[in-house]
């Protein structure tokens, strides 16, 4: 009895895997391999199959990384990327989340054993991060320059005193984001509003994790925000070229996550800047702004 069920169950399974694992040409010199798992949208799971020069390239056609980025967990020092990493060195895997990709490369002889490998990250990583929730995120400031500059220019309008500063917001994954200034719009309006200010300087050794976690705070909190009340001030500080990158990263995700981003070096923009904070922070007295902001 206990055999033919063993033989039933096999037969299942193996009748299950068949009917969901395919694999379809990509281009003129790859595969698609549709794996029998599915994520939590009951889309099935794929892998990209190409060789390069005689070697073949397995990768995960950036659903990891997307994954990761919904859940505002794309950036070092969270948990789930901290697992992604664990598994990339016993995977001997290779993270580009510049590209969007978590990829491995294969011999002949072994690429079925590879893409069984990068299934089993995907697996990993797609079921257990949704399930992980982040503590307060303590990081360093993304632009203590930067936020020194605007700090000081604050003060030297007189209106320090009305903002917020060493903020946090709670969102859906992280229990804390660190903002760098608040404040709530002018009571004269009928209509107040919650600003939220991020300085970043981006003339750095790895200016895109800066942009990156920018991204990943404006998506968890985006159910909180109004159209531009997350305001970004980033810094290039020259023509530093991994600057502009991380620059136009920013610029090219403004309008679907709901933030303004202003250029510090565009001399334009930055004092467009201040004329908004000084139009919207000064209230009609100051005990009427000390009731707002509680």
């Amino acid at each position: 009895m206990i055999a033919k069920s063993c033989d039933m169950l096999l037969s299942q399974l193996r009748g299950r895997i068949e009917g969901e694992m395919h694999v379809y040409p990509f281009r003129d010199s790859g595969c698609i391999v549709n794996l029998p798992f599915r994520d939590s949208s009951g889309d099935p799971l794929s892998v990209i199959v190409t060789e390069v020069s005689g070697q073949y390239v397995v990768h995960d056609a950036g659903i990891i990384a997307s994954r990761l980025f919904s859940l505002a967990q794309n950036i070092e020092g969270t948990p789930a990327y901290r697992l992604l990493g664990s598994l990339a060195k016993a995977y001997d895997l290779d993270v580009d989340f510049n590209e969007g990709l978590v990829r491995l490369r294969a011999d002949e002889h072994d690429l079925s054993e590879r893409v069984l490998d990068l299934a089993k990250v995907m697996v990993t990583v797609i079921t257990a991060s949704p399930h992980i929730r982040i503590q307060t995120f303590h990081q360093r400031r993304l632009g203590p320059r930067l936020r020194g500059l605007i700090r000081r220019r604050l003060e030297n309008g007189k209106i320090l005193d009305w903002v917020e500063q060493n903020y946090t917001l709670s969102g859906r994954s992280v229990e804390e984001w660190a903002v760098d200034f608040y404040w709530r719009t002018s009571t004269q309006e009928d209509n107040p509003r919650n600003i939220y200010v991020m300085a970043v300087d981006l003339d750095t050794a790895h200016p895109l994790r800066k942009a990156e976690h920018i991204t990943a705070l404006a998506l968890d909190i985006k159910q909180q925000l109004d159209r531009g009340s997350l305001r970004v001030v980033a810094d290039t500080h020259g023509a530093n070229s991994e600057a502009s990158v991380a620059m136009d990263f920013l610029a090219e995700h403004k309008i679907d996550l709901n933030y303004s981003l202003t250029d510090y070096t565009n001399t334009k923009q930055r004092e467009e800047f201040y004329a908004k904070c000084v139009q919207e922070v000064v209230p009609n007295n100051l005990s009427a702004w000390r009731d707002v902001i509680g």
